[in-house]
């Protein structure tokens, strides 16, 4: 069983460190061998594959807001809903939300993510 407030605090750093796109943070709150499932790109797998999908996708951002709601629980398993606000680098900015649902080790650590939003408000907005 994982201890929830280790894991609140776990998911707290994880998206705070999102909002600042520090890579370093963000890969250390993966296990070794996780995964990443998203709608845009191919599974990550390991730290290294994390690290890059993290940073392909803030690549074009220079600022990123994020609001979470409560957690829901299920085991190891945890639902996060979210808003996120995006400013491109271009100065256009981009409003979406969804649905990370982290699986997590006893450490804890997330050792799958799997996000489900619309990649149409993200990726572009005139899809």
């Amino acid at each position: 069983m994982v201890d929830r407030s280790a894991a609140e605090a776990l998911l707290t750093r994880y998206l705070a460190a999102c909002e600042t796109r520090d890579l370093d943070i963000i890969v250390a709150c993966f296990a070794p061998r996780a995964v990443v499932i998203d709608p845009t790109s191919p599974r990550a797998l390991g730290r290294a594959q994390i690290r890059t999908y993290f940073g392909a996708l803030y690549d074009d951002l220079a600022a990123l807001r994020l609001t979470a709601s409560p957690l829901y629980w299920q085991g190891d398993e945890i639902a996060c809903r979210w808003q996120g606000v995006a400013d491109r680098k271009d100065g256009t900015v981009i409003e979406y939300e969804g649905i990370d649902v982290f699986r997590l080790t006893r450490v804890p650590l997330i050792s799958r993510m799997q996000a489900f939003w619309d990649p149409k408000d993200f990726v572009d907005p005139t899809l």
